[in-house]
């Protein structure tokens, strides 16, 4: 459909691509601002509201693509997708949702279900295209073109009665009940001085010296507690942004596979340009196997944390990028096992990790704004990597993909020791306190 526009509506093969790059960026524009505001409104209205406008955005966006149909116009072409592009940001509710009403034990189970329904629309969507491509393509309102849009509004009708009948909006809930990932271990009562005095000592000591070591203890307990909880925000802070970073790094390569992948795989089988029966039927399968590691990733929960998870998915997308640089759509086997660890394995356990990480660092804070920004970094990435590769070459682009990979592997190790060293010094501390 977005082809019969831009091709009826310019005048050349040029404009038709200019105007194609246009339609697909302003989707993640309109994500980009929609997400935290959407996130901050969750925060202090209710999730019910933001869920009833943004999938009454999503009809309005689907309805007006369809419009274009009818009446050719590369402005409401585009205005559609800006509009179908901001009601996605409420992804970053979904997510913040899951996370307040989910406990820590299960927050990586319900975070890979809420992943998992996302990656069923992204994933398996090239089947439901072949499907739809049967429709009678001489409709004037109904056809193949206009097909998927009336699809998706009805999904978009289907979403807005649930959530009128049957949602139960949570707001005002206290999040902290929920939460946290690793909550800062301080010395415990009876605790010890700087100096490793006990408490107990205390008992020994002459009752004029009693007072004025309680005095000195007292004060030099709050300066390591503060010393404690300053260290603590420090590192709760230092995660947020990177675990922001990592989401931006990943989404950036899963732009080249959805800009790229598709030309590539046609590429190396020689196909032509518009037979899109073949591409849709391979990155259907990958979709599909993707599932499978979701399920995977609920399963090995019980033997591995988020973090080892996260790393690994970080090996997997990197491998797979780097890959792709160096061979492209010359060697068709590496091309396949590349996509596969990107889109079917690295893609799945990212997604359940990254959010389910975040979300335990973010402890009793409001979920609906960080949420919101992580998933606004998240579009920033989608817009700037394909954007990088039109002013190079894809190959560049992933290349770098691979470097941003290595960086988040090395730094959400260096990140792991950091709050491991920390708890193991206050954890000692607590035990020589109590012994």
């Amino acid at each position: 459909m977005v082809e019969h526009v831009a091709y009826g509506e310019t005048s050349s093969h040029h404009e038709a691509k200019h105007l194609l790059s246009l339609v697909i960026s302003v989707f993640s524009v309109g994500r980009l601002f929609a997400s935290t505001i959407l996130g901050y409104l969750s925060d202090h209205v209710g999730e019910r509201t933001v869920y009833i406008t943004t999938s009454l955005a999503a009809l309005m966006g689907n309805l007006m693509y369809v419009l274009t149909y009818v009446y050719p116009s590369s402005t409401l072409l585009v205005g559609a997708r800006l509009v179908a592009g901001a009601s996605t940001g409420v992804l970053a509710v979904c997510r913040a949702h899951t996370a307040k009403i989910s406990t820590v034990e299960d927050r990586t189970k319900y975070m890979a279900l809420n992943s998992a329904a996302q990656f069923v629309g992204l994933g398996l969507s090239p089947f439901l295209t072949l499907a739809l491509t049967k429709a009678r393509s001489d409709g004037a309102w109904f056809n193949s073109l206009t097909a998927p849009a009336f699809v998706l509004a009805g999904f978009n009708v289907v979403v807005i009665f649930l959530v009128v009948f049957v949602f139960t909006d949570i707001s005002g809930v206290d999040a902290s009940l929920y939460t946290e990932q690793i909550e800062p271990i301080h010395p415990s009562s009876p605790s010890i001085s700087a100096h490793g005095v006990e408490y107990r000592s205390i008992q020994a000591a002459e009752p004029e010296d009693n007072e004025e070591l309680q005095r000195e203890m007292k004060a030099e307990k709050i300066v390591a507690d503060k010393w404690s909880d300053a260290e603590w925000t420090r590192l709760v802070n230092i995660g947020i942004g990177l675990y922001i970073f990592f989401n931006f790094s990943s989404r950036c390569i899963l732009a080249l596979v959805e800009t790229f992948g598709a030309p590539m795989y046609l590429e190396i089988h020689h196909l032509p340009s518009k037979d899109t029966i073949a591409a849709s039927m391979f990155f259907g399968t990958l979709g599909f196997l993707g599932m499978i590691s979701f399920v995977i990733t609920i399963w090995a929960k019980r033997f591995v944390t988020e973090d080892y998870m996260l790393m690994f998915a970080f090996i997997c997308i990197g491998i797979g990028s780097t890959t792709l640089a160096i061979t492209g759509s010359t060697h068709y086997p590496l091309f396949m096992f590349s996509l596969y660890l990107i889109w079917s394995i690295g893609f799945p356990v990212k997604s359940t990790a990254i959010m389910s990480s975040f979300s335990k660092i973010l402890g009793g804070r409001p979920q609906g704004v960080m949420m919101g920004w992580i998933g606004t970094f998240g579009s920033l990435g989608r817009i700037c990597m394909p954007l990088l590769a039109g002013f190079s070459t894809p190959t560049v682009a992933f290349a770098i993909g691979g470097v941003m990979c290595v960086a988040c592997v090395v730094l959400l190790y260096l990140y792991m020791s950091a709050v491991s060293s920390y708890n193991r010094r206050n954890r000692h501390i607590s035990t020589i306190s109590e012994g």
